[in-house]
């Protein structure tokens, strides 16, 4: 953050998961989340001018980033389960 926009363009196709995705991603998404935790506490405010564009929502301060990362990862976490429930065959 530290008041600088990302270089990089947000787009969709680079965060789609593997074909070959497993159990194992668990706990990889476990420290994602604890990491958008972490990021957003070290910062002394998540409300700034610095906008960055979110594909479907335009541009986002940081305090914007950090709710939209909140909800997708409870969404997806939700998403993974049903995933590795229909791969072993529970329902």
């Amino acid at each position: 953050m530290a008041g600088k926009v990302p270089p990089e363009t947000v787009g969709t196709a680079a965060v789609k998961p593997l074909p070959d995705v497993d159990a194992r991603v668990l706990s990889a998404f476990s420290h994602s989340c604890e990491a958008v935790l972490a990021a957003g506490l070290r910062q002394p405010s998540l409300r700034t001018v610095v906008r960055h564009s979110h594909p479907w929502f335009g541009p986002l301060d940081p305090a914007g980033w950090h709710f939209m990362a909140g909800f997708r990862l409870v969404l997806h976490r939700s998403q993974i389960e049903r995933i590795l429930m229909g791969l072993h065959g529970a329902k």
